[in-house]
């Protein structure tokens, strides 16, 4: 079910025409969520494909992706730090190709997602800090931006430590994949708080 979930926000956006409607700062990691989803079930499930590739492929998609959305949701008070951040994501994701190897692809996922998840949490707390400044709070309920930063601070807040602790884990037979039933839950999260998003968008 989390897989395939995966779509509908897509969907969602389809149905509303905002699909390619690009000043909506989430709709490239909506675009991201769905190919992942695609990919996952024909690159993976039925064509068997190495996973090693796309998890270094997809840290790509999900750093850019996700700096588009702060970027565009924050500016442009802190557009120095979005500066400072866009290098650093530059700099670690080369970094993590000295790690990355066909058959063991953790711990370069692990190096990207340290990064993300801080610049997911720093970015979420300068948003909530940008709402007070204009002594203004929406009704969050029906804030599409809400949705969007609440299902990715459950879910980097999820799947941090299990990333940082998975080489370990996997090499180690710790029952790996109920470890990875987190990872799965956190995904069913982030992706119904989207589905949510999407639906609210405009209405806030």
């Amino acid at each position: 079910m989390a897989l395939f979930i995966g779509v509908v926000p897509f969907l969602v956006l389809t149905y509303k025409n905002k699909v390619f409607d690009f000043k909506q700062p989430i709709v490239p990691f909506i675009w991201v969520t769905a190919i992942a989803t695609l990919y996952e079930f024909i690159g993976t499930v039925l064509l068997q494909i190495n996973t090693a590739y796309w998890f270094q492929f997809y840290s790509l998609l999900e750093l850019g992706s996700l700096y588009y959305f702060f970027y565009k949701l924050i500016k442009p008070q802190y557009k120095r730090w979005y500066q400072i951040f866009l290098i650093l994501f530059i700099l670690v994701y080369i970094f993590s190709f000295f790690y990355w190897g066909e058959y063991n692809a953790l711990v370069s996922k692990t190096i990207n997602k340290t990064l993300m998840t801080l610049f997911v949490f720093l970015s979420s707390f300068l948003w909530i800090k940008k709402l007070f400044e204009k002594m203004h709070i929406p009704i969050l309920w029906k804030n599409a931006e809400f949705y969007f930063i609440s299902g990715l601070i459950i879910y980097y807040s999820g799947t941090f430590l299990l990333f940082l602790l998975s080489d370990f884990i996997f090499n180690s037979n710790l029952y790996f994949y109920d470890y990875w039933l987190i990872n799965v839950l956190a995904t069913l999260i982030l992706r119904l708080f989207l589905i949510i998003g999407v639906w609210n968008m405009n209405r806030d």
